[in-house]
């Protein structure tokens, strides 16, 4: 029987060859949430997405997309399905802003010739992510907050169901990080699944519904945003004791004084 959750992990394993970063991850992700993956620098929750995406095989069980396993979908499958958009990535190439977000309805077509509904969802994508003024700009001499809004656009026009961010808030200043936050909330209100590797703890809250969070090589605990932020789990898995304040019924994470 098929599950209805998207995104499910089975006692999941993941890491590189003799090095397993994270072991015995059971969890889902249901369609129309925003889960933030927290966890210190280093502690896996990068490789985590790109084990969900396929990229890097998983070392023991199972990730199943609306309960196939990921390694009986062809690379086409997958990517109709999920969306990712790394921290960092290389485009060799001076294609403009508007061919690398193009390059997500690739996945939609075998035609050579962009149909005008690709051009339309792709100028919608720009629109949406505030990208379009720089459209006809090579892709190499954009800010790296540019960058990153053409790579959310690319995203967006690949129009999957489930969309993986790795540090989406990183290169961007403070007007389109939450302009991103609203971004993820439009997504999931759209029926969406929004996974993110996160690393900023009070713009979690404008993101995401649900935390995961990460440490010593497995899920320390998961749940409600709010109820992680205020668990002594985060405590103990940052290591230090965070300040609380609460703002507007939110909780907002500070470190020490």
């Amino acid at each position: 029987m098929v599950s209805n959750d998207v995104v499910s992990l089975e006692n999941l394993a993941c890491g590189y060859p003799g090095r397993p970063v994270l072991e015995n991850l059971s969890t889902q992700f249901v369609s129309g949430t925003s889960t933030a993956l927290l966890g210190p620098n280093g502690i896996g929750k990068s490789t985590l997405l790109r084990t969900i995406c396929g990229e890097v095989p998983c070392i023991a069980g199972a990730v199943r997309i609306s309960g196939d396993s990921i390694q009986s979908l062809s690379i086409r499958q997958m990517a109709q399905k999920l969306a990712f958009v790394p921290q960092h990535e290389h485009i060799p190439f001076r294609f403009s802003a508007r061919e690398v977000v193009m390059m997500g309805r690739y996945v939609w077509s075998d035609q050579i010739v962009d149909s005008p509904e690709d051009h339309q969802i792709v100028h919608e994508a720009m629109v949406f992510t505030d990208s379009l003024e720089f459209a006809d700009r090579p892709i190499s001499e954009l800010s790296g907050g540019e960058r990153q809004r053409v790579l959310l656009a690319r995203a967006l026009a690949q129009q999957t169901d489930i969309v993986l961010l790795d540090e989406p808030t990183t290169h961007l200043d403070i007007r389109h990080q939450m302009d991103l936050c609203r971004l993820a909330r439009k997504l999931t209100e759209a029926g969406k699944t929004v996974i993110s590797a996160m690393h900023d703890l009070n713009l979690v809250n404008a993101f995401a519904d649900r935390v995961i969070l990460l440490g010593q090589g497995r899920i320390i605990c998961q749940g409600v945003t709010d109820d992680v932020l205020e668990s002594i789990q985060l405590d103990e898995v940052y290591g230090m004791t965070f300040r609380r304040i609460k703002d507007g019924g939110k909780t907002l994470v500070l470190p020490p004084l």
